[in-house]
């Protein structure tokens, strides 16, 4: 078994300190058949990036590769892989319990970047999660073997001929595979912003609507720019924009409770409770229903999910996107207010 340390100064500040990152090379997709032949570690110190690298000389040496990696993962609270969830994971705890009673990660919370990364897809300009989409977003490129399925090839000779070609280009495979888990945490600068992390917000009045200013903790690893139906985003360096269009004239605010606990006046086209309603002519007055039971309210307006807590206006019942108020000088004065209607737009699934 060859075992190799390494490190480096990497760009790896959205790794974590008490974070495990993992990859694994095995012959084959099935744990019945097939043997783990590399494992590659690393987590971060400041700014460095320090990495623990098992090839296997050949299938009698999986044991001693897998008791390295359950030493090593025992002393974090956190591992993180790629796709572990649906390969990793489950490929290293079925080999290992071939030779050993232990639990493998019995004590750790693993994370599966490619699980965790999937509220992405709908604000980035990829189609899916796999490696190769992230590194071609992320302008990651590798100069060795791209594929897990290549390399098997690659292990072959080494485990026959022992070829240092084979072995480089192995070593080599692994370091790049750290460098990816390095670059691809770095998604969570955009898993923030939609999470309404950030550290400040201000806005002001356009010609074009009302634009938020919104600093991040982080810069962004690439630009990206979408729009919902709430509103348009864009990200770059440490800052975000958005841009809503605002709707100003008069909407319609439906009652709270049971419509037969109102009547409706034509005449005004409002709704008033029956307690009050008892004071109006029988003629002016008729029993309220759902479609009928609100009040008017002029003023500027800003599109939201139904979920949004506070009250909300409608162009009519039940009509979407429902509204809340915007109420300049207010909003000035609370900057929560301006981050809870951000929050709701960011993350509405509708």
């Amino acid at each position: 078994m060859e075992y190799i340390e390494g490190s480096w100064s990497a760009a790896a500040s959205q790794v974590p300190e008490d974070v495990l990152l993992l990859n694994v090379e095995t012959t084959g997709l099935r744990p019945s058949s097939s043997f783990v032949c590399m494992i590659s570690a690393g987590y971060r110190k400041g700014d460095f990036l320090f990495s623990h690298t098992w090839l296997a000389g050949s299938r009698r040496d999986e044991e001693k590769l897998l008791n390295e990696i359950h030493k090593l993962a025992s002393s974090f609270p956190v591992i993180c892989t790629f796709g572990g969830n649906a390969f990793a994971f489950r490929f290293l705890r079925e080999r290992l319990s071939i030779y050993s009673d232990a639990s493998l990660f019995e004590n750790s919370k693993l994370i599966d970047l490619q699980k965790t990364f999937r509220p992405l897809l709908r604000i980035l300009p990829i189609d899916r999660l796999k490696k190769e989409d992230v590194e071609h977003f992320l302008g990651f490129h590798r100069h060795g073997v791209k594929t897990g399925k290549e390399l098997i090839s690659v292990y072959q000779i080494w485990e026959r001929d022992r070829s240092e070609d084979a072995r480089d280009s192995m070593l080599l495979h692994a370091r790049e595979d750290m460098c990816f888990l390095c670059e691809a945490c770095k998604l969570n600068v955009y898993l923030d912003f939609l999470q309404a992390n950030w550290k400040e917000i201000h806005f002001e009045v356009t010609p074009d609507g009302i634009l938020f200013h919104i600093s991040l903790y982080s810069p962004v690893p690439a630009e990206a720019a979408w729009t919902n139906q709430y509103a348009d985003f864009s990200l770059s360096g440490q800052s975000a924009q958005v841009l809503a269009i605002p709707f100003s004239g008069q909407l319609r605010y439906f009652l709270p409770g049971s419509c037969s606990d109102y009547y409706y006046l034509p005449a005004e086209d409002t709704a008033i409770h029956r307690s009050v309603a008892q004071f109006v002519d029988r003629k002016e007055r008729v029993r309220a229903t759902p479609e009928t039971c609100y009040v008017n309210r002029e003023g500027i307006f800003l599109p939201v999910p139904a979920s949004f807590q506070g009250p909300l206006f409608h162009t009519s019942y039940r009509s979407v996107p429902a509204f809340t108020q915007f109420e300049k000088e207010k909003w000035q004065q609370d900057s929560s207010l301006a981050g809870k209607y951000l929050a709701a737009i960011l993350q509405s699934s509708d």
